[in-house]
């Protein structure tokens, strides 16, 4: 939608998933265009990105019958989009390890780098009726530039110096992301995380996460239920309570 690049576009060809969708978002492009790159064996949308800026500009002013401005705009909006790149764990807070029915934390950073060294950018969305700013999602996870949480027995320098690296990775591009989940039964579970982009094409990416789930101990499953029975009762307490003070003041 933000591209008005059509869905037909997407289907896979010359090895790419993404079919020429990509091409599509940048300036001047059109099918004709692909198909006088294609004799040149670029076929995917990394291929050509991964073509240095003067082997790219002789493609497009030689082969393609672009006019150097032309190919200019063409670079930069690639110098605009992000290459991305993330590193996410998965903990339970204050236990060494998960077991079942655990509240996951699965927290990182999603770092953006871009060849123009730009921490934030506009699309170029010829067609959409405003300025698009970009976003990206991981997951169910929320971005935010904040979160950093103090450990247990982490002295002040430790949590200055956590604060100090936080702050500067997002200076440089980097947002810390942070999801809960309820750990699945025992077991070893192959996890795959996308981040994508709700602004460009060819930028979604990737990574796997294996998560370990131990059984929980029956001494631990019989210390949750006290718990709960604990504050049923407890609750009832209260009730009882408040019922004695309004028929005191009846």
């Amino acid at each position: 939608m933000s591209q008005a690049v059509p869905l037909s576009a997407r289907k896979p060809a010359g090895g790419s998933i993404e079919g020429i969708a990509p091409f599509l978002q940048l300036p001047h492009f059109s099918e004709s265009v692909l198909k006088k790159l294609a004799r040149k064996k670029v076929r995917t949308f990394e291929d050509f990105r991964e073509l240095n800026q003067q082997e790219r500009a002789d493609l497009l002013t030689k082969v393609a019958g672009f006019s150097p401005a032309q190919s200019q705009d063409v670079e930069i909006v690639l110098e605009m989009m992000p290459s991305i790149s993330f590193d996410i764990k998965c903990e339970t807070e204050g236990e060494e390890a998960i077991q079942e029915g655990n509240i996951v934390t699965m927290c990182g950073w999603v770092t953006l780098n871009r060849k123009n060294h730009m921490v934030r950018a506009l699309p170029h969305c010829a067609h959409y009726p405003f300025h698009k700013e970009e976003n990206f999602c991981i997951n169910r996870c929320s971005k935010s530039d904040q979160g950093i949480k103090g450990r247990a027995g982490a002295s002040p320098k430790e949590l200055n110096a956590a604060v100090k690296e936080a702050v500067e990775k997002v200076k440089n591009g980097s947002r810390l992301v942070i999801g809960r989940f309820l750990a699945p039964e025992e077991g070893t579970y192959n996890l795959t995380l996308y981040c994508l982009s709700d602004s460009w094409l060819g930028c979604d990416t990737k990574m796997s996460l294996k998560l370990k789930v131990l059984k929980r101990t029956r001494a631990e499953s019989r210390g949750i239920v006290q718990a709960d029975e604990d504050d049923g009762a407890e609750e009832e307490e209260v009730e009882e309570d408040e019922y004695d003070d309004e028929s005191e003041i009846q």
